[in-house]
């Protein structure tokens, strides 16, 4: 009885422990999950629509994210790693729109610990816009990541944003 007691548990641990790890590309992978569309107001109360982003992202090898010791320079295009164009729809498509400050983000080193380095994280981005200077009735966002390697990732992009709405929730 005493040997079933200490080989049940044995049996057990390695049927658990020694799962297979499911093997991603090291090219990352984006894919819109979320977007919260809500009236707001700005830190001068200025009445803005503010959108709340979410992404997924999946890569094989982790190194998504750059540490603050990165010798990228400010001024280049690798000091950002995630890069969002706003289109504006027409009845003949869809537009870039040219902002004054680009929406480039720079998403900090989040490499996960251990010996398996794949990583699966959802990214947040809020991002606001003046009701008064803004004149689009409907956008989308188109996105890509860059990891720490600069490889690319797909690009997706969000259904239809509509910005004359009250407080929307877009989910994929």
């Amino acid at each position: 009885m005493k040997f079933v007691k200490i080989l049940f548990p044995v049996i057990v641990f390695l049927t658990f422990s020694c799962q297979k790890v499911k093997n991603y590309s090291e090219i990352p992978a984006i894919t819109f999950k979320k977007l919260v569309l809500k009236d707001s107001l700005d830190a001068l109360q200025n009445r803005v629509k503010l959108c709340k982003l979410i992404i997924s992202v999946v890569d094989g090898d982790g190194n998504i994210g750059f540490n603050a010791i990165d010798s990228t320079k400010n001024d280049s295009l690798y000091h950002y790693n995630l890069f969002i164009t706003p289109y504006h729809k027409t009845d003949s498509g869809y537009f870039p729109i040219h902002l004054s400050i680009p929406h480039y983000y720079r998403i900090p080193d989040i490499t996960p610990m251990g010996q398996n380095k794949t990583l699966k994280a959802d990214v947040q981005i809020s991002i606001d816009y003046n009701i008064a200077f803004f004149p689009y009735d409907t956008i989308r966002y188109k996105f890509v990541l860059f990891d720490r390697d600069f490889q690319k990732s797909n690009t997706d992009s969000t259904p239809d944003i509509p910005l004359k709405t009250r407080d929307t929730v877009i989910s994929k």
